[in-house]
This record gives C-alpha cells, structure tokens and sequence, in this order.
C-alpha cells in the first residue's frame, strides 16, 4: 500500500497496467481451474473444488520484489510498472478468491444461502474501506506530530469495524 502512490501513478500507463494484470490473472485462473476440473472430473473429486484451487493460485507475495526494489534501489520502467502491478495483482485475486468462495459456498450450503447476500457481503466491504482510508489519510495529513495520527487511525479503524459489524448484522436480518 505504500508503494502505490496516487503522484507516481500519471508517470505509469495505467490502462496498460491494469489490462496486463487483469488478463494475467484472469487467464490462470481460467487455465489452473480447468486443468483441476479435467483431473477431479477423472478421480471424482467435487469439481468446484477446482474453482477454489484457481482462486488460491492468484495469491501473491509482493514483498520478494519490493525488497529487491528498496535494497538495490532500482528506478526504471520496469519497477515502475512493478510496484503498480504488484498491487492490482493482490486485489484482483483477493476479489476472484472471495467471488468464488461466495458463489460455491451458497451452491453447497445446505441452509439456502441467497448468492446475492454473499455478493454484498463480499463487495459491500470495498467501498465502505475505501471511504474510511480516504478520510483517515485527508485527517492523518493535518496531524503535526505521530501521536494525534495514531489516535486518529485507531478512532477510525474501530469505527470501520463498528460499521462493518453493523453491515453484517444488518445483512443477517434482510437476508
């Protein structure tokens, strides 16, 4: 999160990044699922199963390659489109892991689980985050000194979990 800076980000082809990582992780998804759904089809393993391995597949380490980058510190086209890249990547695969475990988890649940209700409960959770951290980071830049921007993160961090929890129960009840 901290090497995915909003002012380095207009120096990087964004729709070439974006593209790029999509596809990369959308096609080894496509690609591990199918040859899991081939064997388990054979050995008569639950084929979803398989869509579960994919989403597994897409998980990624980063921090190898941010290491590299801060110890040599490299500065290039290349590390400027990694550190990009290395981002959307952990994004993409959480949202297709989660996906995927929503839609499987309300086809096998024998308590009729409404795929609708997993979807928010999994998406619901982005924009509610992303509002939170884009007001704690405009308050955290007012903050002089460490000791309010501290105060103010665990404020708002226990308040996003109080929403969440909210959310959830709310979701509970309506579903």
């Amino acid at each position: 999160g901290t090497e995915l800076l909003w002012k380095k980000r207009s120096a990087v082809p964004g729709r070439q990044i974006l593209v790029t990582t999509v596809t990369e992780s959308l096609g080894t998804f496509a690609v591990v699922s199918l040859v899991f759904a081939c064997v388990f089809r054979i050995t008569g393993v639950p084929v979803y199963l398989a869509f579960l391995f994919g989403g597994i597949v897409l998980a990624t380490a980063p921090a190898p390659s941010l290491s590299i980058v801060n110890e040599l510190k490299t500065n290039g086209p290349v590390t400027r489109t990694l550190m990009p890249m290395a981002a959307l990547d952990d994004l993409v695969g959480a949202t297709v892991f989660f996906v995927v475990v929503a839609l499987v988890s309300a086809q096998i649940s024998s308590v009729g689980i409404p795929v609708a209700g997993i979807l928010v409960l999994v998406f619901l959770p982005v924009p509610l985050g992303g509002a939170m951290g884009f007001w704690a980071g405009c308050r955290m830049c007012r903050a002089r000194t460490p000791a309010p921007g501290l105060g103010t993160m665990l404020v708002l961090l226990a308040a996003t979990a109080g929403l969440g929890a909210l959310v959830n129960a709310l979701c509970r009840f309506l579903c």
